[in-house]
């Protein structure tokens, strides 16, 4: 039945076409596609294990040096052990279980210790040492490769 009369547009789907990207443009899917794309296969621990681990060495030897000559008193070696002990445990935690409060705990230490014996440096060069090898205990594990490492889960 052709009567010559046809329907307005529906004004719904005018607004919806309206409402489209023109083309050619970037929508969040697009970007979102891409994104994807351009993410990494490897998980996070795989890429960050050596670095971090290396680091965590760099960070256990200096532990062994600062451990060594800190003068923990007359009659004290007991407690540089104890010590030496309690730090391996930490660094372990930071290498194997991928702990973050154990990386704090001897970062912030760490830093406590060299601001300490920094200030005794003026008057003993020993422990002006010291402090050196309380840095080189808190700075590698300050570095990208061991944040990543703690951040990454645990496999």
């Amino acid at each position: 039945m052709e009567h010559g009369w046809t329907l307005p547009p529906d004004p719904s789907r005018r607004r919806a076409e309206s409402l489209r990207p023109p083309a050619g443009a970037r929508t969040v899917r697009h970007v979102g596609k891409t994104l994807e794309r351009k993410r990494l296969r490897t998980p996070v621990g795989a890429r960050t294990g050596r670095g971090a681990r290396a680091a965590v060495l760099v960070s256990g030897a200096a532990l062994a040096v600062q451990v060594s000559v800190t003068d923990y008193g007359a009659g004290q070696d007991g407690a540089g052990v104890l010590w030496f002990a309690i730090g391996c445990v930490l660094l372990w935690m930071v290498a194997s279980r991928r702990s973050r409060a154990a990386r704090g705990f001897v970062v912030v230490t760490s830093l406590v210790g060299a601001a300490l014996h920094a200030l005794y440096a003026l008057e003993d060069g020993r422990h002006a040492f010291v402090a050196a090898a309380y840095v080189l205990q808190a700075v590698p594990l300050m570095s990208r490769q061991v944040r990543e490492h703690v951040r990454a889960q645990r496999p």
